[in-house]
């Protein structure tokens, strides 16, 4: 037990192997950290993906009623003035 303490405490070797130890222990946690960030990432994007198609379906929702108001109320402007004139004639 001795030998293996001394040998540990005086061989630089061993120190690599630690410090290798602790150096690949910071690299996975770094791998570890960036794989949840893209997985964030990738349910963000998904979110942005469904209301971007959700904004374009009321977008033409919108153009549709827009046309249809639009002639709604040209018909209704016509008609007031046949009125008017058969009125005044």
């Amino acid at each position: 037990m001795s030998q293996q303490m001394d040998h540990f405490s005086t061989d630089p070797n061993a120190d690599r192997l630690n410090r290798l130890k602790g150096e690949m222990s910071q690299v996975r946690s770094v791998m570890i950290d960036n794989i949840e960030k893209v997985l964030e990432r990738s349910n963000r994007l998904e979110l942005l993906v469904e209301k971007t198609r959700s904004m374009q379906g009321n977008s033409l929702r919108f153009k549709t009623q827009s046309h249809r108001y639009k002639n709604t109320m040209r018909w209704s402007n016509c008609k007031i003035t046949v009125t008017l004139i058969l009125l005044l004639s």
